[in-house]
């Protein structure tokens, strides 16, 4: 987990913001928010880390692996349950955690059975929904990421300039609705 996090948008992002805060990643690639559905987060060791850390603000990423057409048709049900579950423990952990919601990026495929027309036409306002419901700000990648497949070589998973992108784009969210988090310096 360690390379992913040296890798991912999540160091992109602790860059970006600099020392004012400290940026973690507990989040485990192949993953879905399906509790009963293949590769549950929920089984993962995100809630014990969290636990740890005691963060003031998460940033929930999902949906992309969610929107597989073996998985989706099944289990869409579930999907703002599952979801508000998973919130229902970060703020077990920390009741005034603010929680972001990240709209995934746009699928420039159907690579690995992921789907576009899935993501834009269920996930997300499923996503919308949630957020409204239990007051969390959502931060929109979808729009930000579209009409840049350059930024996807394998159409699913984002580059280096990619996840620059979402690093900045989740950011600017944190600037426009945080009080306590500054821009840096020179930061754009």
């Amino acid at each position: 987990k360690q390379a992913m996090a040296e890798l991912g948008y999540p160091a992109r992002l602790g860059e970006i913001m600099g020392s004012q805060v400290t940026v973690s990643h507990y989040g485990a690639s192949g993953t879905t928010y399906f509790r009963n559905g293949p590769h549950p987060f929920e089984k993962t060791a995100w809630l014990a880390c969290l636990k740890l850390a005691k963060p003031d603000v998460v940033i929930m990423a999902f949906g992309t692996n969610c929107s597989r057409t073996n998985t989706w048709p099944r289990l869409h049900d579930q999907y703002a349950n599952d979801i508000k579950w998973t919130m229902a423990r970060i703020r077990s952990v920390n009741s005034n955690a603010d929680i972001y919601i990240c709209l995934p990026p746009p699928a420039y495929s159907d690579t690995w059975d992921v789907s576009e027309p899935t993501i834009r036409d269920a996930v997300i306002p499923a996503l919308r929904k949630v957020a409204e419901q239990e007051h969390c700000i959502t931060i929109d990648l979808h729009t930000a990421l579209s009409n840049h497949p350059e930024l996807f070589p394998d159409t699913i998973h984002p580059n280096e300039e990619g996840m620059k992108q979402i690093a900045r784009t989740i950011a600017d969210r944190l600037y426009e609705t945080r009080k306590d988090i500054n821009r840096p310096a020179g930061a754009r």
